[in-house]
């Protein structure tokens, strides 16, 4: 048994492992995008962080592009799903067609099973976490051209009741796969949680010797970060429409692979614009990064000509710094061997 499991994990490890190779064109695009318009994206826990330069994101000269993307998402979270406005609604249909637009007449049961139904779903959403989540997804479609929400069934504690919750996925994290039909039924996420966290979400896994890792790390260092990789297909054997498998990368454990999962594909997908043959889609933000890059750079040489407004353009004999060369910066004094051997160059040159 414990051979079989080990071969389905390696198989899961390396079709994931190849979905990453293929993606790798399309990372480089989002780099080159996120450093414009979500820097910030880029300080804050992302698996490809080790492999960016920090300053990189110090290069900002103007931030039109991270503007531009926060104007746009929140006025597509708005419109779509507006915080203040019921976006919800329940209707009866008839061959597929809307009993009101279909003139048969609905009773006064019925208007009041719809009306009730409606009222605890828009409740739920309310009440859960949809809208903190739903402003970061629109973000990640407007830069990235795809964003990701991961919707499951929990049971709150603070509130001691089953609650709905949801999930912004970061584009990094997730790796969408089409079906026959052009549709996403199934998906690779891999991210990240502590030890004790996985403890709290899989309790049984600390019993389990086979997570040795696991195990030792609840003991002296809880906190310490495991790679988990979640799976979902479709998959009708055990009852449901969608399998859901958890793997804990350090120990190739499932961390759940009872063959429970989702009776809906919990991933939702929304993405900007496709293109054929391609898993993942245009920006705005990718669009609009030529003009982007153009003004920054722009901006760039407005804060060179400044810099000459006020430092000037100074000429000097060589070696006539005893420290090497001029400092410019406020209240700096500069050792000269011979006063007069600097001189300041005016020219009629505008730098407005």
């Amino acid at each position: 048994m414990n051979k079989m499991i080990n071969d389905q994990v390696r198989k899961l490890k390396k079709r994931l492992e190849k979905l990453k190779s293929e993606r790798s064109a399309v990372e480089e695009d989002w780099l080159e995008v996120e450093k414009y318009c979500y820097p910030a994206a880029q300080q804050y826990g992302q698996p490809r962080s080790e492999f960016i330069n920090q300053q990189d994101r110090f290069d900002l000269n103007d931030s039109i592009g991270v503007l531009s993307a926060n104007l746009l998402s929140r006025s597509m979270h708005a419109s779509i799903t507006p915080p203040n406005y019921p976006w919800i609604d329940f209707i009866l249909t008839v061959n597929g067609k809307n009993i009101i637009d279909s003139k048969i007449p609905l009773g006064d049961s019925k208007r009041k099973y719809l009306s009730e139904i409606t009222s605890v779903v828009r409740e739920e959403y309310e009440i859960s976490n949809y809208n903190k989540e739903a402003s970061k997804f629109f973000k990640n479609v407007v830069v990235y051209g795809v964003g990701t929400l991961f919707q499951e069934s929990i049971f709150d504690r603070r509130r001691n009741l089953p609650s709905l919750s949801f999930t912004s996925i970061s584009p990094w994290e997730i790796f969408p796969i089409e079906n026959d039909q052009g549709s996403h039924d199934s998906a690779f996420r891999i991210f990240k949680m502590t030890a004790q966290q996985i403890n709290q979400k899989w309790p049984e896994a600390s019993k389990n010797p086979e997570a040795k890792n696991l195990i030792n790390a609840l003991e002296k260092e809880p906190d310490r970060l495991f790679e988990i990789i979640h799976f979902v297909e479709p998959e009708k054997e055990y009852g449901y429409n969608y399998c859901s498998k958890y793997i804990l990368c350090d120990d190739d454990y499932f961390l759940k692979n009872d063959g429970k999962g989702f009776n809906s594909f919990p991933y939702h997908f929304l993405f900007w614009e496709r293109v054929r043959n391609k898993v993942y889609a245009n920006s705005p933000a990718l669009e609009a990064l030529p003009d982007v890059k153009e003004l920054c750079a722009m901006r760039a040489l407005q804060k060179e000509s400044y810099e000459k407004c006020i430092n000037g353009v100074w000429a000097t004999e060589q070696g006539n710094f005893i420290n090497g060369e001029m400092d410019l910066s406020s209240r700096a004094v500069n050792e000269v061997r011979d006063i007069n051997g600097i001189r300041s160059l005016s020219d009629n040159a505008r730098y407005d």
